[in-house]
């Protein structure tokens, strides 16, 4: 009787850089480990990801300049009737608006260059894997391979993978 695990560890071959024959020994405790291809793509984006976190942390305080304005223009402007305050205050806005932008501009591009090295590094694996899929009489193989790894780096260049990755990280559950 097979161990437990066997079918998961079969069918995660794709994120280690073993045969089949040597994901099945190491699966039935007979071989050690091989390095993952998987977490070596990840381990390669470490200091970017932590420049896109640090850009984040500017973003999300930039994100204060409206109401901090607001506040400003009640406190000061309103009080004082003057003129020369309000430009003040709406020109150094103006400018904190820029460097938002301008940040949330590079981290973007930051996480597309992530994606497109994790597609670089993961891509002969997968397409490998693909190809041994069909040979083994699956039905999926390199193209559909292929097609679900241009969906990961999809993903990790949107938006929507700094959105969930906060979202993880603030411990908030997605449902």
């Amino acid at each position: 009787m097979p161990k437990p695990g066997l079918e998961l560890m079969m069918s995660l071959k794709l994120l280690s850089n073993t045969s089949h024959s040597e994901a099945t020994a190491a699966a039935l405790g007979g071989a050690g480990r091989p390095p993952s291809t998987l977490l070596g793509a990840i381990g390669e984006m470490k200091a970017p990801i932590m420049a896109v976190f640090l850009f984040s942390f500017f973003v999300n305080l930039l994100m204060l300049t409206g109401p901090l304005f607001m506040l400003q223009v009640y406190d000061r402007v309103l009080g004082s009737q003057s003129p020369e305050t309000l430009v003040t205050l709406f020109a150094l806005v103006c400018f904190l608006y820029g460097c938002l932008y301008m940040l949330d501009t590079v981290r973007g591009m930051i996480m597309v260059r992530c994606a497109a090295r994790f597609r670089r590094r993961m891509e002969d694996r997968v397409h490998s894997v693909g190809r041994e899929h069909v040979s083994h009489g699956q039905d999926w193989g390199p193209s559909t391979a292929m097609g679900e790894l241009d969906g990961i780096q999809r993903m990790m260049g949107s938006p929507v993978a700094l959105a969930c990755a906060f979202r993880v990280m603030a411990g908030t559950d997605f449902s």
